[in-house]
């Protein structure tokens, strides 16, 4: 994508907008809304060196069924980025909805204002990690940025303002990478 930006080079945006496809047809679990934690490296080493058009007669390694906070929070920032980027209104709103039901499911509970870490199928786990946290308040900020919603600034203000009071060591001026 930053290939395409500084090039302007349509060599890069379909790159770029492959990378989107492949994670929204192997990665993206629609029921639960989430992308899947990772492709199995078991027999990756065989399938990802063929060229795409030889990998339909291939079976694809396997997709772990784990979902994980901090990865699809990135994930829905650079979906957001490629939807503005690549004029792409799929990945935009598939993004900004990614980001929109992390601040919505991913809270360990109903009064609890951070996310835990993993997103099982009956909802989120913990432990508390620091940049769960932060990249899901980043994805906020990239939804506000793309399309707008006060709601997602105060979510996101909600998230650090409680990861600054709970997760910051008032000893050391550090920040505790987990509760």
């Amino acid at each position: 994508l930053s290939a395409f930006q500084l090039t302007a080079e349509p060599r890069w945006a379909s790159v770029a907008s492959g990378i989107v496809e492949f994670l929204r047809k192997s990665m993206f679990e629609p029921r639960r809304h989430v992308f899947l934690g990772s492709q199995s490296a078991v027999g990756g080493d065989v399938y990802y060196v063929l060229e795409p058009s030889y990998r339909s007669a291939s079976a694809a390694p396997s997709v772990d069924r784990a979902a994980f906070v901090g990865t699809n929070a990135q994930t829905a920032s650079a979906f957001i980025h490629a939807g503005c980027v690549l004029a792409d209104d799929a990945a935009l709103e598939s993004g900004v909805g990614l980001a929109d039901a992390l601040a919505r499911r991913g809270r360990l509970g109903q009064d609890e204002v951070l996310l835990g870490h993993g997103l099982d199928g009956t909802g989120p786990s913990g432990p508390i990690l620091l940049s769960s946290q932060v990249y899901t308040a980043r994805a906020l900020v990239d939804a506000y940025e793309a399309v707008g919603g006060q709601q997602r600034l105060t979510a996101s203000a909600q998230i650090l303002d409680e990861v600054h009071n709970r997760l910051r060591d008032a000893v050391r001026q550090v920040y505790t990478d987990t509760i």
